[in-house]
């Protein structure tokens, strides 16, 4: 288990970080998807006081977008503490599933209200929270930046 954590570089990081965007983008888009095909009616509402997801929905979108930064960036500048980069790019890891599971909990959420009521107004955060995911493709450049790493 020590040889592991000391052989990672950061081909191998951002490989593993692809993986795990494109899973989680993957698992969102595809479940949208289905929910969507399945659902037999549809309607767009958002002034339904009776209907908890309509309230629900979006203050959990934008609390796990806020949690996702404000989480991320705190375990990032941890990092720049560490001494050893494999110390680092196992902690970015770390940091970067960490992001990726609070946004796609909240995005999952919002698939499963547009499946109980089939409300499109779920579907609305779940897009929005979708298209933010899009921005946070890893890269070397990125990865660079967030460590304050140099050549």
């Amino acid at each position: 288990m020590e040889h592991q954590s000391h052989s990672i570089s950061l081909p191998g990081l951002l490989k593993t970080l692809s993986v795990l965007y494109f899973s989680f983008l993957g698992s969102q888009l595809l479940f949208a998807l289905v929910a969507f095909l399945k659902q037999s009616t549809t309607y767009f509402e958002f002034e339904n006081s009776e209907d908890v997801f309509i309230y629900a929905v979006p203050v959990l979108a934008v609390a796990a977008f806020v949690a996702s930064m404000l989480v991320y960036r705190e375990q990032i500048s941890t990092l720049t503490d560490k001494g050893s980069l494999p110390e680092k790019f196992s902690g970015y890891q770390s940091a970067y599933l960490v992001r990726m599971a609070f946004l796609e909990a909240a995005s999952i959420f919002g698939i499963i209200a547009f499946m109980l009521k089939g409300n499109l107004f779920s579907l609305v955060f779940t897009g929005l929270l979708i298209l933010y995911f899009l921005t946070l493709k890893p890269s070397k450049d990125k990865v660079e930046a967030d460590l304050d790493l140099s050549e």
